[in-house]
């Protein structure tokens, strides 16, 4: 089972892509059809993650409030059976429940955030909460799956004690979690190689 010392270099990925990302998986979608959920506009392709991140910061420059930019690319879980994954570089629309609610109308989603001021996890299951949670309160967890996921959290490096003060590493954590909810494995190279198929996407209204 995945643990957080199988994503150690989660933490200095995080901090080369400037402390700000999201990472959204969503079952048996294609990249297009990820795009099209979210009422992204397709962009073209980025040929890895770095284009993303200068589009991001210049849309972020330009319009920080009404729209972002995801990059979205296919992978496989354990079982060979497709997910799209979708990446943001200072982004926050795989956080967002009324942009992951419909993105997981009849499937699945599991999405992970940090910044340098939050983070958060979230799985989604046809439209409702299955679990979320910030990685730095493990304790405290809401969903449908909030309990039966207790043994997960515990392999993938989380500490469930009520007086627990400090998670080591939360953001490791996280991606380990959701290779044990997904079975997709994420690694540094793919996140930073890879095709994306390119979308600017609104932010819901307030």
């Amino acid at each position: 089972m995945s643990s957080a010392e199988d994503y150690e270099w989660a933490d200095d990925w995080y901090d080369s892509i400037g402390q700000a990302y999201c990472l959204t998986l969503a079952e048996g979608l294609t990249p297009a059809q990820f795009l099209d959920r979210i009422s992204a506009v397709p962009s073209g392709t980025s040929e890895g993650l770095e284009a993303i991140g200068i589009r991001s910061q210049q849309l972020w420059e330009q319009d920080p409030v009404s729209r972002a930019i995801i990059g979205v690319t296919e992978v496989r879980d354990a079982d060979g059976s497709p997910w799209a994954l979708g990446v943001e570089v200072n982004g926050f629309l795989g956080a967002t429940p009324e942009v992951i609610g419909a993105l997981s109308a009849g499937t699945r989603v599991v999405s992970h955030f940090a910044n340098a001021s939050a983070e958060c996890f979230y799985w989604m299951a046809d439209g409702r909460v299955a679990l979320t949670f910030d990685p730095l309160f493990p304790q405290d967890r809401e969903g449908s799956e909030s309990r039966a996921v207790t043994g997960q959290l515990r392999a993938a490096g989380f500490d469930l004690a009520d007086d627990a003060e400090n998670i080591d590493h939360p953001t490791a954590s996280a991606f380990a979690l959701a290779q044990h909810i997904t079975g997709v494995e994420v690694t540094r190279d793919l996140l930073e190689t890879a095709t994306y198929e390119v979308g600017v996407a609104p932010h819901p209204a307030p």
